[in-house]
């Protein structure tokens, strides 16, 4: 009776622990799948057809080239933004595996607001204004070869959310630590400029969701990587050549 009973109970702990590799077997093929959607397909489908949008406007900005400042800065940026665009396209299909990150949904949020927020004020109607079009375009052309500088060397670990996969320090990462998004700012800069009104404002909350993915970003590294202590010691935040502190920020992950 007792080995009936023995028995019975045996069958009955295999087939839970079945059920359970089961489960976990399911629900680790569910993130994977999430991981390849939302983390190399989307991505690679969206930049992608980011790059076939500039290389038609370069396309068409091409007779206006030499003809112009305008017309050459503008054929500048559509060129420049094709090639980032490629490489950011690049990026996401061989990137470094991911060490650590943030993934909440207010982090996702301002992600995704300061990301497409240039291509929102991009849209927004404003009056012709000739000077004020060649000095915004003359800021874009400035933070896209920028950004294309970083990108070249920030390569495979190249992320939009808040992610560790490589302590990048060549570059212009040992002019400053976020040139990425410095490029960035200056670029939002060069959209918003033509406005010429009071929507000039709408680069302020830009620059602070940037200021806030500056210090998620900071965390992420400084826990996967201890000598992101000794670069931070010597390398600026954000402005090249500009240090206002020697101290390394903690390593604790915000």
């Amino acid at each position: 009776m007792q080995a009936r009973y023995r028995g019975a109970t045996r069958r009955s702990t295999q087939g839970l622990r079945r059920a359970v590799v089961r489960c976990t077997e399911a629900v680790t093929f569910r993130s994977l799948f999430w991981d390849w959607l939302l983390g190399r397909i989307a991505p690679v489908l969206l930049f992608a057809g980011a790059a076939l949008v500039q290389a038609l406007a370069a396309t068409v900005a091409q007779p206006e080239a030499g003809e112009s400042l305008r017309g050459t800065l503008h054929f500048a940026q559509a060129c420049g933004s094709l090639f980032f665009f490629v490489l950011l396209t690049l990026a996401y299909v061989t990137r470094l595996p991911r060490r650590t990150g943030r993934r909440e949904p207010l982090v996702v949020l301002v992600v995704l607001l300061t990301t497409f927020g240039s291509v929102a004020g991009a849209a927004l109607p404003r009056r012709p204004n000739p000077a004020l079009d060649v000095a915004g375009l003359a800021l874009l052309v400035a933070g896209t070869g920028y950004s294309l500088w970083a990108m070249t060397h920030l390569r495979r670990a190249f992320s939009i959310l808040p992610e560790a996969r490589s302590l990048v320090t060549t570059g212009p990462y040992a002019l400053s630590r976020h040139p990425l998004y410095l490029a960035e700012t200056v670029a939002m800069l060069g959209v918003v400029l033509p406005l010429a009104d009071a929507r000039l404002v709408l680069v302020l909350p830009f620059v602070f969701g940037q200021w806030l993915r500056i210090g998620w970003e900071e965390g992420v590294i400084a826990s996967a990587f201890p000598e992101h202590a000794e670069y931070a010691s010597r390398v600026p935040r954000y402005f090249p050549w500009f240090r206002r502190s020697a101290r390394p920020p903690t390593s604790k992950t915000t």
